[in-house]
């Protein structure tokens, strides 16, 4: 998901976009109908403006679907030698545990570059492991 921003520039996955109807030579980083879903808040306050005004926020960062991480990811909560914190504490503090609501956000109908039905599958895609970068423990 950090790399999404990078299928906007030309040149990339240009067989999938090709197949799909786009041109890819054509640089889509600043198509304000990409944007929302290759970027970390796009339209909101502080979230993607230009890749010149705000690099940070290109790519689909952990808060998109995670939830701003000001509240869970405090020291006290998730400090590696803090072995103490409950998953309770970390959703009381804002933590989203995504759901397949939260991927059908960019995942739908409305996803030009293909029918998501078709390819995203959120129960398979659990299954498979995706998003397993690390294993987190969550004491209960």
């Amino acid at each position: 998901m950090a790399r999404a921003f990078e299928l906007l520039t030309p040149g990339v996955r240009s067989g999938a976009k090709r197949a799909r109807g786009f041109d890819p030579d054509i640089d889509y980083s600043r198509d304000p109908t990409c944007l929302p879903c290759h970027t970390t808040g796009f339209g909101e306050p502080g979230g993607f403006v230009s890749l010149e005004e705000t690099p940070k926020m290109a790519g689909v960062q952990c808060e998109v679907c995670h939830g701003a991480g000001e509240g869970y990811l405090a020291p006290h909560l998730m400090s590696l030698q803090n072995k103490s914190y409950k998953r309770a504490d970390l959703l009381a503090a804002g933590l989203i545990l995504p759901s397949e609501e939260v991927c059908l956000k960019c995942h739908n109908e409305e996803n030009p570059i293909a029918p998501q039905r078709e390819i995203f599958n959120y129960t398979l895609r659990r299954e498979q492991g995706t998003h397993e970068h690390f294993p987190l423990k969550f004491p209960h």
